[in-house]
């Protein structure tokens, strides 16, 4: 069962970077365009594309438990940067936040934006 999650999963992987790489190879085709209305629209589009493309991709990150920026819109996964018994930092690859999980213990998340006076111990 693992192994066919684990073959799912990249598959998933696999289907969002092969849209990521298409949208590049539009917006390369749009920019040997001329300069017009149509080039404009179809800027819009990429742009529009690309952004439901990441909330595609946050939404099943979330479903899927990863934890994302409370900030950032369309949504970004947190990055771990430090794990420990009591304690989880992550950050955001975006806007470059870092938050705290203090309530590893009990199960749940609760994400508090770290500040630099904020003492962490790895216990």
């Amino acid at each position: 069962m693992d192994d066919l999650f684990r073959q799912s999963m990249q598959d998933v992987k696999l289907a969002f970077d092969l849209f990521k790489e298409s949208i590049s190879l539009f917006r390369m085709a749009k920019d040997a365009l001329p300069d017009s209305d149509k080039k404009v629209a179809i800027t819009q589009a990429i742009e529009e594309a690309e952004k439901k493309a990441k909330i595609s991709e946050g939404g099943l990150a979330q479903s899927l438990g990863f934890l994302l920026c409370p900030k950032c819109w369309p949504p970004s996964v947190l990055t771990a940067t430090m794990v420990s018994r009591n304690l989880d930092k992550y950050e955001c690859p975006s806007c470059k936040t870092e938050y705290l999980n203090h309530s590893k213990r009990n199960g749940r998340v609760r994400l508090q934006e770290a500040t630099s006076n904020i003492e962490i111990s790895n216990q």
